[in-house]
């Protein structure tokens, strides 16, 4: 099964909680099994920055990061299907950790922002739009 690193330490999070219960029944099924932990991806990295932007600013937690890659993880995930079932746990992270803006401000760098706004007559129209918000989209009214 692959989980997340800290399920078990961030009870406020509705998501985090149900993917504890996930490793809860995987471990009260009575199967051999493995659950692979996995920090946050890198592939992961501009969404979360386009979905924390509100008026053009990215606001982000303040937290510490430790991201690895989705393709690190999938390798780790298929050597230990192989290995056989541990009836336990492997956390895997990327080499660095660090603040969480300092592996954002990178990502955000390289991408393209499109160059064209589209008022949106849903919300006020002097609130410019980018076009990746689910909203904002051309001929949308």
């Amino acid at each position: 099964m692959l989980s997340i690193v800290g399920t078990d330490g961030v009870p406020n999070s509705g998501y985090l909680r149900a993917k504890a219960a996930q490793e809860a029944l995987v471990r009260a099924g009575g199967l051999p099994y493995s659950v692979v932990r996995a920090t946050q991806f890198f592939e992961f990295l501009g969404p979360i920055a386009a979905g924390s932007t509100v008026d053009g600013v990215v606001r982000l937690p303040t937290a510490d990061l430790h991201p690895v890659a989705a393709a690190n993880v999938s390798a780790i995930l298929a050597e230990t299907v192989v290995a056989g079932p541990r009836n336990g746990r492997v956390d895997v992270a990327g080499p660095q950790r660090g603040p969480f803006a300092d592996f954002v401000r990178p990502v955000l760098a390289a991408q393209v922002i499109p160059a064209r706004w589209w008022p949106v007559t849903t919300r006020p129209t002097s609130v410019p739009c980018w076009r990746s918000r689910p909203w904002c989209r051309p001929g949308r009214r």
